[in-house]
């Protein structure tokens, strides 16, 4: 037995050791490529797969948005009959910033259809004899 099987060797002396041996062997592994190839099948249907979960999550996020902005006019409703004027400004306000959210997040959805129909598609080259669409017409 030696004295590290025995109990002899102070704990932190030996996470050291280990800590060191472990340095070593990572200093001599071959370096793992930080992402796939794009260009692979399995790398563009992982893409594909990932703009569809985004776009699903998206579709959710804006019908949750669109049901608390239900929900804030119901309350609006209810204060201006009750005659709250502090709640019904409070409210106003919220489903003024609501509105504004769901504005943005619908245009956001729009890019991102368009995007999600790109994504997964190995890009085409580039044809000369096609005219730039920026091209100034004579």
């Amino acid at each position: 037995m030696t004295g590290i099987q025995r109990g002899l060797v102070p704990g932190f002396v030996l996470v050291a050791a280990m800590l060191t041996a472990a340095g070593a062997e990572a200093q001599f592994r071959t370096p793992r490529p930080d992402s796939r190839d794009p260009y692979t099948k399995d790398a563009r249907k992982d893409q594909k797969n990932e703009a569809k979960q985004e776009l699903k999550d998206a579709k959710r996020d804006l019908k949750r948005d669109r049901a608390e902005l239900k929900r804030l006019r119901k309350d609006l409703k209810a204060a201006e009959r009750a005659g709250d004027r502090g709640r019904a400004a409070y409210d106003r306000r919220a489903i003024a910033n609501l509105e504004a959210r769901i504005r943005e997040d619908r245009e956001e959805l729009q890019d991102d259809k368009a995007d999600a129909k790109r994504i997964g598609k190995t890009p085409k080259p580039y044809n000369k004899n096609k005219p730039k669409p920026y091209a100034k017409i004579k």
